[in-house]
């Protein structure tokens, strides 16, 4: 087979060192990365409200597949645009995530817990523009007090591990968007509640 190799290149009068790298290059070649535009679908709903503009729906999608999307649905037009988030940051590698699992507003900022890839998105709330990601590991849900968010986390991996560490709440500044602080509870915290100062 080697001979063979040989015998086709020399007939082309090139050597087999050029012809591979040759097809390499062609491989490894890929055209411009494509934009999944939203899609949006008139519900027939249109209705003007002084308050609100319309809400985010965050899709969690399947498992280990990265296929968490963000949908908008505008009061005003009546239209839900479904999977914007790709299309309003092209810029963002691998789009929103793996399982999307929580979703608020606060202030100007939309925050978007993305479980399986351990950080929380942050956008704008008017446009659903990337802001920044806050890293923490398989967090889970998120509530508002003050100048803060609050997350819980699993405080590890995804996965069955009887020497799991114990989770904990983050508290997260708005307007840094930076961890301040840590505060262990226990295994597995999921939603919280703020009342009358505690958490």
């Amino acid at each position: 087979m080697k001979n063979k190799r040989l015998l086709c290149c020399r007939t082309l009068h090139c050597k087999p060192q050029a012809v591979l790298l040759f097809f390499s290059l062609l491989l490894s070649c890929r055209g411009a990365e494509e934009i999944v535009p939203s899609t949006g679908a008139d519900t027939g709903g249109a209705e003007q409200l002084a308050s609100v503009r319309g809400f985010y729906v965050l899709n969690e999608g399947n498992m280990g597949s990265n296929k968490c999307t963000l949908d908008w649905f505008d009061y005003s037009t009546g239209i839900y645009h479904k999977n914007i988030y790709a299309e309003r940051n092209p810029g963002v590698v691998q789009e929103l995530g793996d399982v999307g699992n929580d979703i608020g507003v606060y202030g100007s900022k939309l925050y978007a817990v993305i479980n399986c890839s351990h950080f929380v998105e942050v956008m704008d709330t008017r446009t659903a523009h990337h802001r920044t990601q806050i890293a923490i590991p398989n967090c889970r849900y998120l509530v508002f007090g003050g100048r803060y968010v609050y997350v819980t986390s699993y405080a590890g991996p995804v996965q069955v591990d009887p020497n799991a560490r114990l989770g904990y709440v983050a508290r997260v500044d708005t307007a840094t968007l930076q961890v301040v602080d840590t505060c262990t509870v226990g295994y597995q915290p999921e939603q919280m509640a703020l009342f009358g100062g505690k958490l």
